[in-house]
């Protein structure tokens, strides 16, 4: 089996149920709250973990209170401590829920914006055929120093970034060259390919620009119609997905990736991969919360 490594972040989510986002100066009642471990890439090793594909996940621990309620779910799942900074906390995400589903987030950045030269001299980055990346953490000061580390992958090896809600914020240089040079899968929805690639407001032609600027392949998932997957030869294709109501689309994206990872990482083709994103993130959509949980009867090759 393929070796994935998925390296990121871990923190808390605070999730709130509500009939509508406040405005300026209102107050809002949340109907319901709870209190899950989150992050992009922790989310996606959940995912991985559910479909049973064997990973490495490598993200830091801070110091203090939401550090310590990351330490408990990482100890409860039998996950490895890699790192434990003194100098920051976990960060932690308020997730507001509205009646369709949706989420809107506020993030307070933590240990996870603080990546330090050290903690990646820890990773053996020729190890692994697969490697998952959010765009949160190559945002700011941690941008160079994950390209750095970035350019020690394997030459065979197949990056897959997740711009995420923040990934116009990378740098412009700096995902230029790893377009370039890293030859990465771009998954996104169609808010963040359309904010990544400015000045386009077409789905097919902002992915086609990122394949000109050298991505492997572009998958924008696009809600209830499936998702659109662009290969490097430009071939596009639309797929589609089981239509279900959601109750909340935190994770979604993530539980998306982590199906295709999981697709790709045994050798399926990236359109098969997307499908069960796709089969995936329509389970991640019928619950509340991040943490995928999928029915006793699932298996990867009967959905396919």
């Amino acid at each position: 089996m393929a070796k994935i490594l998925v390296l990121g972040s871990v923190f808390v989510d605070v999730m709130l149920a509500v009939e509508k986002l406040p405005l300026r100066g209102e107050d809002v009642q949340a109907k319901q709250s709870k209190i899950v471990i989150g992050g992009c890439a922790f989310n996606v090793a959940n995912t991985l973990k559910a479909l049973n594909i064997e990973h490495t996940f490598f993200a830091p621990l801070g110091t203090g209170p939401y550090a310590s309620l990351v330490r408990d779910q990482l100890l409860k799942d039998h996950r490895a401590i890699n790192v434990i900074d003194p100098n920051y906390d976990c960060g932690y995400c308020i997730c507001l829920i509205d009646p369709s589903g949706e989420r809107t987030f506020l993030t307070i950045q933590g240990v996870e914006m603080h990546y330090q030269r050290e903690w990646l001299e820890m990773v053996n980055f020729t190890d692994y055929d697969f490697m998952y990346l959010c765009g949160f953490e190559l945002e700011g000061q941690n941008g160079p120093l994950l390209l750095e580390a970035l350019h020690k992958l394997k030459p065979t090896a197949r990056l897959v970034i997740d711009l995420g809600p923040r990934g116009e914020f990378i740098d412009e240089a700096l995902f230029k060259d790893i377009l370039a040079n890293l030859h990465p899968i771009i998954h996104c929805n169609r808010e963040e390919l359309l904010a990544r690639v400015k000045g386009i407001n077409n789905c097919e032609k902002a992915a086609l620009n990122l394949i000109d600027l050298g991505a492997f392949a572009v998958v924008t998932t696009l809600d209830a119609d499936g998702a659109m997957c662009i290969e490097e030869d430009h071939k596009i294709t639309y797929v589609p997905c089981t239509k279900v109501k959601p109750i909340d689309s935190t994770g979604a994206g993530d539980s998306h990736t982590g199906g295709m990872m999981a697709g790709l990482s045994l050798g399926m083709s990236l359109v098969e991969s997307v499908r069960l994103g796709n089969k995936v993130a329509s389970f991640m959509v019928q619950q509340i919360g991040s943490r995928l949980t999928l029915p006793k009867s699932f298996s990867i090759y009967n959905e396919l």
